[in-house]
């Protein structure tokens, strides 16, 4: 059986694997959940922030969510909602990944599942446009 390289494996927490923000916040390392209306997951990491304030140590311990993206060809297009995200263009999905950065969202893990462009396309324009300017 090969031996693991660090004595402890990190623990990444998705969801809320009907454990409790403070649970959570003592033994993982990172906390990873869905997407929810930005003024829902304010308070989501808030609460985050401090229950991880509460356990007393000082290692920094990463929130991050998942977020369903189909980025059109207008980069002007307004958001529409689609499961766990929207459909828009880059510049909203720009503004939307800043606001989360802002309240306390570290990571965004960006699925294309449900994309009408090919994924190559969007990944080129997220590098070219959306990645240089995030805040």
């Amino acid at each position: 059986m090969p031996k693991a390289a660090q004595p402890n494996i990190p623990l990444l927490v998705v969801g809320g694997s009907q454990q409790s923000i403070p649970w959570i916040a003592e033994h993982g390392q990172a906390w990873i959940t869905y997407p929810r209306p930005l003024q829902f997951q304010a308070q989501i990491t808030a609460a985050w922030q401090a229950a991880v304030k509460e356990t007393g140590k000082v290692e920094e311990k990463l929130f991050a969510q998942s977020l369903y993206v189909d980025l059109v060809d207008d980069p002007n297009t307004p958001a529409r909602p689609i499961h766990l995200g929207f459909r828009s263009g880059r510049n909203h999905l720009l503004h939307h990944l800043n606001e989360l950065h802002k309240i306390g969202v570290s990571h965004v893990a960006l699925n294309l599942k449900y994309g009408s462009r090919p994924a190559k396309e969007v990944v080129q324009e997220i590098g070219e446009y959306v990645i240089p300017q995030l805040g």
